[in-house]
């Protein structure tokens, strides 16, 4: 499983950005782009503040601005895309929205009904349960766009075939900034090479919950600081205690077992194809199995060396075992996720991807 950073570094980094974060509301009439300094900065009437990348694509958004044009007139005519920006805004009448910032910069524009389920609230929730389940965080990230925690239990494990053991644990999302929902998904980690796959539950779904809540506006804040509200304190506890019930049910015995069963299923799935066939075939169940080069190259090159027995089991511990190799986090756990679509397979679909011409 591709490392990341270690749990004590994620809480403190964690705790130090919550310190730094400050939401507030703003119309969007009252917005505006200045780059007359070279830099890109937006002025509301709680201040002026630099623009992330996240900033931006809301801003792109918010303003009705194809992304790729207002990326172009972002480095090469900055002066056009703040003549651009700010005359949507001025058209777009007094629309509240929910401005997030880091200090002195803008990481997100929201809805007024987006749900601030940030990653401080996140650890305090989950915390608690990862010492219950006497689990081993075994990779973490923290990105300016998400959270994820991949950690695994002991206390589940089994064996897909003889000699092929593996324990249950579970990846955990988020993010602060409107990149993802806050979610829960089984993990299986495999002990013989330690790889990862990211399965969809028992049921092919993953737990998860949007950032959609209620407009929690007062008449003190209706355009400024977010001010503490007991109903949505109360809203943002519920949503945590199901977060830990989700948690618990997607690493039960029972969710586990129906997974071990369906792993195992894959060995029986068999074919005669070579691996660079078989590889190359993914793309034709859909666009999100198509792997680019470097990787098929990379995953046929893990087929050959540990001895490829022609079966789905070996196809997706060949794609798991890439995702050590690559060296981006996002692209590895999307590799561990790939490999939890393919466990789902059906023998109608791997009949057809074998036989295909």
């Amino acid at each position: 499983m591709k490392e990341g950073i270690s749990f004590d570094e994620l809480t403190g980094r964690v705790a130090r950005l919550a310190s730094q974060r400050h939401d507030f509301y703003a119309a969007t009439n009252e917005m505006r782009l200045n780059t007359e300094t070279g830099e890109s900065r937006l002025v509301t009437s709680s201040g002026e503040f630099g623009l992330r990348d996240s900033g931006h694509l809301h801003l792109s958004e918010l303003t009705g601005i194809d992304r790729r044009y207002y990326q172009r007139m972002l480095t090469q005519a900055p002066a056009l895309l703040a003549n651009n920006v700010n005359h949507w805004l001025a058209r777009s009448g007094p629309k509240p929205r929910l401005v997030r910032a880091l200090d002195t910069t803008v990481r997100a524009i929201a809805s007024v009904r987006y749900a601030t389920l940030d990653n401080d609230d996140l650890l305090s929730a989950v915390e608690p349960i990862i010492c219950d389940l006497g689990a081993k965080i075994e990779s973490c990230a923290l990105t300016n766009e998400s959270l994820t925690i991949k950690l695994v239990t002991p206390k589940l494990q089994g064996e897909v075939k003889k000699g092929d053991p593996v324990q249950a644990g579970l990846v955990i999302k988020n993010s602060e900034v409107r990149a993802g929902a806050l979610s829960v998904q089984p993990l299986i980690f495999r002990l013989v090479c330690t790889n990862g796959l990211i399965s969809g539950g028992a049921n092919g779904k993953a737990a998860s919950r949007r950032h959609i809540g209620r407009d929690w506006r007062s008449d003190n804040d209706y355009f400024g600081v977010v001010s503490e509200n007991v109903e949505r304190a109360a809203w943002e506890r519920g949503v945590w205690q199901n977060l830990a019930a989700n948690i618990r049910q997607a690493i039960s015995t029972d969710s586990f077992q129906t997974i071990l069963e369906r792993l195992t299923a894959t060995t029986r799935l068999q074919s005669t194809l070579e691996p660079e066939q078989i590889v190359e075939r993914l793309e034709s169940l859909g666009p999100e199995y198509r792997l680019g080069p470097e990787i098929q190259a990379q995953v046929v090159g893990h087929l050959h060396a540990d001895g490829y027995d022609g079966t789905l089991w070996h196809v997706i511990n060949g794609i798991t075992r890439a995702a050590q190799d690559v060296s981006s986090f996002e692209v590895a756990t999307s590799l561990e996720e790939l490999g939890g679509r393919l466990s789902a397979l059906t023998q109608r679909q791997w009949d057809r991807l074998v036989s295909a011409n």
